[in-house]
């Protein structure tokens, strides 16, 4: 075996047997033979300079100490600690302390407990990390095995220090996609729950605990999903497509609306699930490793409950109804309900691709961004569509609470903020320091804000700038005004502008999208707080909202004559 070849710790103890072998005949021979003893002395320098070099010439550190009443002595650390810190040669020179003071001191405390502790046990090996700061401030991790040897009362030390930085690196990165992808699907609104090749649930976000009452706690790291959905032990949809048994999947599945999904190798179904109580519709996908290999599987949940239930009030409705107006409200109603089920499980979808949006390329990137976009545009139109349903219907009831304004006003602002950069149009609230704790509905107080912001946004150019302020009088009415520098309104448009589904610019090629909804909404929900809005605006001058929402006990007595009034 040539010495390059030779492990450090072969070479470590080499050296050492041939000092021993010295040692004793030194001891054994200095009376007899002066000549011999000088040759051996001389073959061992040779030898203990040519292993020198070898060990100088390793990447890691490589050190020697003797241990003498718990103090390290005759101490050896190789030269090229000093290149591997980034000192001048000659820097560390043996010195054990003057090595110490580069490692983290918590990590030099330990180090030198485990070295003891090894030695007090007995132990022919022990091993532990620790980190050093070069002068430049740069931070190193290294992962040190240390050799124990006794040799009677004697007792020697062979550490070998390989820098592992960049594994330490690799592990963090690893770490961090770990916990967004964690992040990410716990944070999405869609029920889901992965299992790995050994069909163990690796994760539950929170959407799934509620849908099913079983805390992530309780599942994760159990092989046992079926508990959420089936009085008895059976298989799932996504053990069925970690194990690839298509075969089973088909029979069990057949006779529920069984489809391939949009995903690749997916499968969809829908179910009447009794533990449940609930109708789910359930997709479930293989995931591969780099190779192909399937390393586990991910199901969505969707609650059509709702759905199904409105199906059938939807028939009855339309069978019963007395008058068209009342069919119309009914069926609006419940349609849009139904169309915002299936929307949440696309902007679910929609988000979870952008947040990998890294591993797409920029067209699928770009298509993702178009998707959520879309479905949120579509989704607002939908709620507003509910709310104007249910208003006319005399279907809405306010929900009065005391709540905190600034805390809601905080809300408003991260959002709308984050709409306004994309125009980079400055943003600014006013809020009266008077202003704490408020009697509203917070929910509908929060749509009047958005939608009435959003607006502003759409109209102002970029580099503009909005302001809202929001005071009150000693009475707790609240008035809230949205000023802007946009484009501004005409007085003949001024006249339609909170109509149900008017664009002041109804062309096809017009500049600014929009339902028509909005101000409608915004005009009614005021109303029904018993409120009033007008608008000051001229053409190129920018517009202001001024809205009043008076104390709380005016908007319930109004509320109910607005929704439940008197017959005469």
């Amino acid at each position: 075996m040539r010495d390059e070849d030779k492990t450090r710790e072969q070479l470590i103890q080499e050296l050492q047997e041939l000092r021993n072998k010295h040692e004793k005949n030194h001891v054994d021979q200095n009376s007899f033979c002066p000549i011999i003893n000088d040759n051996i002395k001389k073959d061992l320098e040779e030898s203990e300079e040519k292993y020198r070099q070898v060990v100088s010439s390793i990447s890691s550190i490589i050190w020697k100490a003797d241990m003498n009443k718990g103090e390290m002595t005759n101490i050896y650390i190789s030269p090229v600690a000093d290149t591997i810190l980034g000192l001048e040669n000659g820097t560390i020179n043996n010195k054990w302390e003057t090595f110490l003071s580069y490692i983290n001191p918590e990590d030099a405390a330990i180090m030198q407990k485990r070295i003891k502790k090894g030695i007090i046990r007995n132990l022919s090996n022990t091993d532990f990390e620790f980190r050093v700061t070069k002068p430049d401030g740069t931070k190193l991790w290294f992962y040190c095995t240390c050799t124990i040897r006794k040799n009677n009362d004697k007792i020697q030390i062979f550490g070998n220090s390989i820098d592992i930085s960049e594994r330490k690196k690799v592990e963090a990165e690893l770490e961090n996609k770990s916990n967004e992808l964690s992040q990410v699907v716990n944070s999405c609104p869609v029920p889901m729950f992965v299992i790995n090749k050994d069909h163990e649930i690796i994760y539950w976000n929170k959407a799934c605990e509620k849908a099913t009452n079983i805390s992530a706690e309780r599942i994760i790291e159990t092989k046992e999903p079926w508990l959420a959905f089936y009085p008895k032990k059976r298989k799932l949809m996504a053990d069925l497509i970690v194990d690839n048994d298509i075969e089973s999947i088909k029979q069990l599945y057949n006779n529920k609306s069984l489809e391939n999904s949009f995903i690749e190798e997916g499968y969809e179904a829908e179910d009447f699930f009794p533990l449940l109580n609930k109708w789910l519709h359930f997709t479930a996908a293989p995931l591969k490793d780099i190779e192909g290999n399937i390393i586990g599987a991910i199901e969505t949940l969707q609650d059509k409950t709702i759905e199904k239930q409105a199906k059938d009030a939807l028939v009855s409705a339309k069978m019963l109804a007395e008058n068209a107006s009342r069919t119309k409200s009914e069926f609006l109603s419940n349609v849009s309900h139904e169309l915002r089920t299936p929307l949440s499980l696309i902007l679910g979808y929609s988000d979870l691709l952008i947040e990998e949006s890294e591993s797409m390329n920029v067209q699928h990137a770009k298509f993702a961004g178009i998707i959520k976009s879309g479905g949120s545009r579509l989704l607002e139109m939908i709620n507003a569509l509910i709310y104007i349903a249910d208003i006319e219907d005399g279907k809405m009831e306010l929900e009065i609470s005391d709540f905190s304004l600034p805390d809601m006003v905080y809300d408003i602002q991260k959002v709308t903020r984050s709409i306004a950069i994309k125009k980079n149009i400055k943003l600014e609230f006013t809020l009266n320091p008077d202003v704490r704790t408020i009697y509203a509905d917070k929910s509908k107080l929060k749509i009047i804000f958005h939608h009435l912001i959003t607006n502003a946004i759409k109209f102002t150019p970029e580099q503009g700038k909005i302001w809202v302020d929001i005071r009150h009088d000693h009475g707790n009415t609240l008035y809230i005004d949205v000023k802007d520098n946009g484009i501004g309104i005409s007085e003949d448009d001024k006249a339609k502008l909170f109509d149900t589904f008017v664009q002041l610019d109804g062309s096809p090629t017009r500049r600014y999208a929009g339902s028509g909804l909005g101000l409608a909404l915004v005009k009614k929900l005021v109303e029904i707080h018993k409120g009033s809005i007008w608008l000051e605006s001229e053409p190129k001058k920018g517009s202001t909202f001024h809205i009043i929402i008076p104390a709380q006990n005016e908007i319930i007595r109004h509320a109910n004559e607005l929704l439940h009034p008197a017959v005469i």
